[in-house]
């Protein structure tokens, strides 16, 4: 494992790890947070549930890491403020800004619409995303990367919910927007679109019928649904949350010193191939070698 991250500091917002169950794979922030520290990043985690928060820095340390947990709720202006001056007391500076969380409510389309539902999406999923920007940026003296993960949802349009698929959008024009107004500081902004992962939030997600509030996915079901999910994909594989992680930790080290304002989709190749081809591929021939440290 290489030491690119070392004399690092990065704040992962959603870093938070839920209590690790056989077969419910890991979160996307927490295993980003869980690779920058064993690249040598010292992490602050930051999550509304500070037990996440403090599961993380839990698994940090116990690999030879080091991190600080961070209780914030990314949609509180004042709760911002006061996680970015607890990065500064720990650490006195900032080199990367990892957003990784996101939250839906349902499948509802748009003739389903809730009010409610819209406000609490977009309350954490685009008002956190410009509130952790703005206050993380001006601790970043010396330069650096803020990766923000959106989804697949936000330009493959699915029977999800459309509120969500909103706020992703908005999360692609945001990061844009970073990079071209902050480039000048030597602020780069990117962000990662992931497809079908098993993560935590994937069983909810997959258990939600089309028009109704989420529920989980039941346990006898899940192989099959997994199953389906990998042949939608061009390599016939399904991803996780390591696959996310490391691509966010390139876009947050200065091997990704030239790139700024893109939009990185990641998804096993599931946007490129055409839908009537499915069925019509070959089998794959050769193991998935799944991507991970520790889980």
């Amino acid at each position: 494992m290489s030491r690119r991250f070392e004399g690092k500091v990065a704040l992962v917002a959603g870093g938070g790890r839920t209590p690790p169950e056989a077969g419910n794979g890991i979160g996307v922030g927490a295993a980003t947070s869980m690779l920058l520290a064993r690249e040598g990043c010292r992490v602050a985690v930051l999550d509304r549930d500070v037990d996440a928060a403090n599961r993380t820095v839990k698994s940090i340390a116990e690999t030879g890491g080091e991190a600080i947990a961070i209780q914030a709720d990314v949609s509180v202006d004042a709760d911002c403020a006061r996680a970015i001056a607890e990065v500064q007391d720990a650490y006195g500076t900032l080199h990367a800004l990892l957003n990784t969380l996101g939250i839906t409510r349902s499948r509802r389309s748009v003739t389903q619409f809730v009010d409610e539902e819209w406000t609490a999406i977009m309350e954490v999923n685009v008002r956190g995303f410009m509130l952790t920007a703005k206050h993380a940026i001006p601790l970043m003296t010396e330069g650096g990367a803020i990766v923000n993960v959106s989804s697949a949802d936000a330009v493959v349009p699915s029977h999800g919910n459309a509120t969500f698929a909103a706020s992703k959008g908005a999360v692609n024009s945001l990061t844009r927007h970073i990079a071209v107004r902050e480039g000048y500081r030597g602020i780069r902004a990117n962000a990662i679109m992931p497809g079908a992962m098993w993560t935590p939030i994937a069983l909810t997600k997959l258990g939600t019928a089309v028009g109704a509030d989420k529920k989980e996915l039941p346990e006898a079901e899940r192989e099959a649904v997994r199953r389906q999910r990998r042949q939608i994909t061009a390599t016939q594989t399904e991803g996780t949350a390591w696959d996310i992680a490391h691509a966010a930790a390139f876009l947050a080290s200065d091997q990704s010193r030239w790139i700024t304002g893109q939009v990185l989709m990641v998804d096993g190749g599931a946007s490129v191939i055409a839908p009537w081809d499915v069925q019509n591929k070959p089998a794959r021939t050769v193991a998935d070698s799944t991507l991970h440290f520790v889980d």
